[in-house]
């Protein structure tokens, strides 16, 4: 749990050196290709993906029984 937020940190930190990188794939396969269309469904995605451990990485410290139990209906946001 201690190393969740550094996780979370890390892969924000890879998501947006990927999308440095594939960036000018937009001028080699065009804009609206397939291809394209994939990496931009697969940078949000892994967008989410950071999202939701930088979420879990907040509230597990104060709500570590959420692991167990879950969220509560309660607002434990």
């Amino acid at each position: 749990m201690r190393q969740l937020p550094g996780i979370a940190s890390g892969l924000q930190g890879t998501v947006t050196q990927a999308n440095r990188l594939l960036l000018p794939t937009d001028r080699g396969y065009g804009e609206h290709s397939r291809f394209s269309r994939d990496v931009d469904r697969l940078m949000q995605q892994l967008n989410d993906a950071a999202r939701s451990l930088r979420i879990l990485a907040d509230l597990l410290p104060r709500h570590p029984e959420a692991l167990v139990r879950g969220r509560a209906s309660q607002g434990l946001q």
